[in-house]
């Protein structure tokens, strides 16, 4: 059973005490809460605490985005907070801003219904890229393949890491270390964690980053990076790779942690060295590095599988999820039909939804209602996968 414990603007729980003190609370129940464009400030260690990911922290998640605008949905049982979902209303669509969490179907439901219940004029409910896997809901849904992450199970020791590595790449790396060493006498590897990282270092490696895709010709993703909020979060949650020649920076690999899970974020080096295989070589000493402080995962991110299996990653698949408040919603957006449909078939199916749109009657205006959630809902995946 679920009981509602819906805050008001003047009265926000920030505390966990607060909450569980907040009156009417009963032990059998499912408690949740909501709390309108505010984030209390339990939330920053609880949300670590509960799903372990560095991708549904505070800190990571301001360096990409304000959080300005996020409510938060908390829901406990016993004293026990069994889920808690970031989420922007967008109107007729509720997204979710948790990303690479694990959350089983009646976590889902139970803050879908609410949802449902609350916001009168949702339509859409949208979670992307979670660690779950829908057979079956109570309401209509579509599910896809949102990202791949490529995940390191970490042994405990240094030495049955490096057996598992192929001899071949293995000899490679050291082989490659000692040429640069020779070639540039003045070359250092250095390791770096939390308050001993250098604001200078961050940037010195986010420049290095721009400065590859642009030898590749591809879009340069710093650009989006709020460097102010990054630096915060390796301060506090991260540790760093880099190399010097005569001082400089000319590579480094940067890494968030949360418990014993050691997430890359950026990996970057001069062009000017590849030959000595010098991303291999910061790769290799941060994973190393995880080992030392007891890490059981590294999460590599996703993208050149082939490669990151040689340093014993393997693939893990999250999922994008749409829930629709009425089937009548899902029907008309034609992502959801059959593969076996030929676009003529759709696009003669999508003319005569317009048409109907246009009546005057009541079938009209819940077509053109559906209509408009639809193009709302494509307009916010676009808007998301270009972020």
């Amino acid at each position: 059973m679920r009981q509602h414990l819906f805050t008001r603007p003047e009265k926000k729980y920030n505390t966990f005490a607060d909450l569980k003190g907040a009156g009417g609370f009963d032990e059998n129940y499912l408690h949740e809460s909501f709390y309108k464009e505010h984030i209390p400030e339990f939330v920053a260690a609880a949300l670590e605490r509960l799903y372990g990911n560095i991708y549904c922290t505070l800190g990571r998640i301001s360096a990409y985005e304000s959080l300005e605008g996020i409510s938060t949905y908390v829901s406990q049982r016993q004293s026990v907070i069994e889920a808690i979902i970031l989420f922007r209303d967008e109107g007729q669509i509720i997204s979710i801003v948790n990303q690479q969490i694990t959350l089983p179907a009646n976590a889902i439901s139970s803050f879908c219904e609410s949802v449902f219940s609350r916001y009168k004029n949702a339509k859409v409910v949208r979670f992307y890229a979670i660690d779950t896997h829908l057979t079956c809901f109570s309401r209509f849904f579509q599910q896809t393949v949102a990202l791949q992450e490529n995940v390191i199970n970490l042994p405990s020791e240094k030495s049955i890491y490096l057996s598992s590595i192929r001899p071949q790449f293995r000899k490679q790396i050291l082989i490659s270390g000692q040429n640069i060493k020779a070639d540039h006498p003045t070359f250092q590897m250095h390791l770096g964690s939390q308050d001993a990282i250098k604001a200078e270092t961050v940037q010195a490696v986010l420049k290095l980053a721009q400065k590859r895709m642009l030898a590749k010709g591809k879009t340069d993703y710093t650009g989006k990076i709020n460097t102010v909020a990054l630096v915060k979060l390796m301060k506090s949650h991260g540790h760093i790779a880099f190399a010097t020649i005569n001082g400089n920076v000319c590579g480094g690999a940067m890494w968030l942690s949360v418990g014993k899970r050691h997430f890359h974020q950026i990996a970057a080096h001069d062009p000017e060295y590849d030959r000595y295989m010098l991303g291999n070589q910061l790769w290799m000493t941060a994973i190393l590095r995880c080992l030392d402080l007891g890490g059981k995962e590294c999460w590599l991110m996703g993208g050149a599988d082939a490669h990151k299996a040689r340093f014993r990653a393997e693939k893990r698949t999250f999922h994008s999820i749409i829930i629709y408040r009425s089937k009548l919603c899902a029907f008309f957006s034609l992502q959801i039909f059959v593969p076996c449909w030929s676009t003529q078939q759709a696009a003669r199916l999508q003319a005569a939804a317009i048409l109907i749109a246009h009546r005057p009657d009541r079938a009209g205006r819940l077509v053109a209602q559906a209509i408009a959630v639809i193009r709302s809902l494509r307009a916010t995946m676009r808007e998301r996968h270009t972020r």
